[in-house]
Protein backbone atom coordinates (compact mmCIF):
# COMPACT_ATOMS: atom_id res chain seq x y z
CA UNK A 1 0.00 0.00 0.00
CA UNK A 2 2.69 2.50 1.01
CA UNK A 3 4.83 1.48 -1.97
CA UNK A 4 1.93 2.05 -4.36
CA UNK A 5 1.40 5.57 -2.99
CA UNK A 6 5.10 6.35 -3.47
CA UNK A 7 4.96 4.99 -7.02
CA UNK A 8 1.98 7.22 -7.77
CA UNK A 9 3.86 10.25 -6.44
CA UNK A 10 6.97 9.43 -8.47
CA UNK A 11 4.99 8.82 -11.67
CA UNK A 12 3.05 12.06 -11.10
CA UNK A 13 6.39 13.89 -10.87
CA UNK A 14 7.43 12.31 -14.19
CA UNK A 15 4.20 13.53 -15.81
CA UNK A 16 4.96 17.05 -14.55
CA UNK A 17 8.40 16.78 -16.19
CA UNK A 18 10.33 17.11 -12.94
CA UNK A 19 13.87 15.84 -13.29
CA UNK A 20 15.00 13.41 -10.62
CA UNK A 21 16.62 10.02 -10.24
CA UNK A 22 16.10 7.22 -7.75
CA UNK A 23 18.64 5.00 -6.07
CA UNK A 24 17.20 1.63 -5.01
CA UNK A 25 19.10 -0.30 -2.36
CA UNK A 26 18.64 -4.06 -2.61
CA UNK A 27 18.94 -5.76 0.75
CA UNK A 28 16.92 -8.95 0.72
CA UNK A 29 16.96 -12.40 -0.83
CA UNK A 30 13.45 -12.00 -2.27
CA UNK A 31 14.79 -9.42 -4.78
CA UNK A 32 12.22 -6.79 -3.82
CA UNK A 33 14.70 -4.04 -4.65
CA UNK A 34 15.24 -5.49 -8.12
CA UNK A 35 11.50 -5.67 -8.75
CA UNK A 36 10.98 -2.10 -7.51
CA UNK A 37 13.82 -0.77 -9.68
CA UNK A 38 12.39 -2.56 -12.72
CA UNK A 39 8.90 -1.09 -12.13
CA UNK A 40 10.28 2.42 -11.68
CA UNK A 41 12.57 2.28 -14.71
CA UNK A 42 9.77 0.90 -16.90
CA UNK A 43 7.73 3.96 -15.88
CA UNK A 44 10.38 6.32 -17.23
CA UNK A 45 12.22 7.09 -13.99
CA UNK A 46 16.01 7.02 -14.01
CA UNK A 47 16.74 4.29 -11.46
CA UNK A 48 20.02 2.89 -10.16
CA UNK A 49 20.17 -0.36 -8.16
CA UNK A 50 22.96 -0.97 -5.63
CA UNK A 51 23.53 -3.54 -2.87
CA UNK A 52 23.12 -2.31 0.69
CA UNK A 53 26.84 -2.83 1.32
CA UNK A 54 27.60 -0.02 -1.19
CA UNK A 55 25.26 2.55 0.40
CA UNK A 56 27.98 4.43 2.29
CA UNK A 57 30.09 4.80 -0.85
CA UNK A 58 27.36 6.47 -2.90
CA UNK A 59 25.13 8.20 -0.34
CA UNK A 60 26.97 11.52 -0.68
CA UNK A 61 25.17 11.94 -4.02
CA UNK A 62 21.70 11.50 -2.46
CA UNK A 63 19.34 14.33 -1.39
CA UNK A 64 16.82 12.30 0.64
CA UNK A 65 16.51 8.76 1.97
CA UNK A 66 13.02 7.22 1.87
CA UNK A 67 12.58 3.89 3.63
CA UNK A 68 9.68 1.63 4.41
CA UNK A 69 9.29 -0.06 7.76
CA UNK A 70 7.17 -2.79 9.26
CA UNK A 71 6.49 -1.04 12.55
CA UNK A 72 7.23 2.23 14.32
CA UNK A 73 7.44 1.65 18.08
CA UNK A 74 6.14 4.09 20.70
CA UNK A 75 9.68 5.27 21.48
CA UNK A 76 10.41 6.02 17.80
CA UNK A 77 12.36 2.82 17.11
CA UNK A 78 11.81 1.06 13.79
CA UNK A 79 11.33 -2.58 12.92
CA UNK A 80 12.67 -2.63 9.37
CA UNK A 81 14.51 -4.86 6.92
CA UNK A 82 18.13 -5.92 7.34
CA UNK A 83 20.59 -3.33 6.13
CA UNK A 84 18.38 -0.36 7.03
CA UNK A 85 20.48 0.52 10.07
CA UNK A 86 23.63 0.74 7.96
CA UNK A 87 21.85 2.96 5.42
CA UNK A 88 20.54 5.27 8.15
CA UNK A 89 23.95 5.55 9.79
CA UNK A 90 25.41 6.64 6.44
CA UNK A 91 22.60 9.20 6.05
CA UNK A 92 23.29 10.52 9.54
CA UNK A 93 27.02 10.82 8.79
CA UNK A 94 26.34 12.96 5.71
CA UNK A 95 23.38 14.85 7.33
CA UNK A 96 20.87 13.61 4.76
CA UNK A 97 17.18 13.80 5.75
CA UNK A 98 15.36 10.48 6.19
CA UNK A 99 11.67 9.92 5.45
CA UNK A 100 10.10 6.81 7.01
CA UNK A 101 6.94 5.41 5.42
CA UNK A 102 4.69 3.02 7.28
CA UNK A 103 1.10 1.87 7.00
CA UNK A 104 -1.35 3.18 9.57
CA UNK A 105 -3.94 0.84 11.00
CA UNK A 106 -6.63 1.97 13.42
Amino acid sequence: MVIQILFEIFFYMVEKREIFGLLCVSQDLLLKGHKMAKQLSSGGIETTLIPDSAAFAIIHAVNKVIIGTHTIMADGALRALNGTHQLLLAAKHFAIPVIVCAALYK
